[in-house]
């Protein structure tokens, strides 16, 4: 919805956004859809604000039809949502760049896999300069399928004993 119509989206501000997502909401109780449609809103709306032309021509429209999904990838394993102390870098070459890392709990990752025909990527935060602490930390876009080097596993839910 927020996404410009150029990008195939209707430009919708951030209230009426906001009231989309409190309907979704009042049909699903366990509030997952409201939750997915802001996710990819939010950051759909950063991908369109800071990324390049290119990048917004790519990634927005297959969004928009959704077909394809754009999440966040924050949070790391041994350090939770502290991103000042996240391990995950990105190192410039002379092709571009090349990201390291583990990201988990993000939102979905088994939707991009196995049921969004483009798929889907998400925008993640990495640490491009180390010793800059907080003004070190980057954006990147990683699809997630297809992309060499990148791999992706689901939590499985396993009824425990009460």
């Amino acid at each position: 919805m927020t996404a410009k119509e150029k990008y195939g989206g209707i430009d919708s501000d951030a209230v009426t956004t906001g009231i989309v997502a409190e309907e979704l909401a009042r049909a699903d109780l366990s509030c997952a859809i409201p939750t997915f449609y802001l996710v990819e809103a939010s950051w759909g709306d950063i991908l369109e604000r800071f990324g390049t032309e290119e990048a917004r021509m790519a990634i927005l429209p297959d969004a928009a039809k959704g077909e394809a999904f754009i999440g966040i990838a924050a949070t790391e394993p041994d350090v939770g949502s502290d991103l000042v102390n996240m391990s995950t870098v990105a190192k410039k070459t002379s092709d571009g760049y090349v990201v390291n890392g583990a990201k988990m709990f993000i939102s979905g990752v088994k939707e991009v896999m196995e049921q969004l025909p483009k798929g889907g990527g998400y925008v993640t935060l990495v640490k491009t300069d180390p010793k800059a602490g907080a003004k070190g930390i980057s954006l990147f876009y990683i699809p997630l399928k297809g992309t060499e080097g990148v791999e992706a596993t689901s939590f499985e839910a396993h009824n425990s004993p009460q």
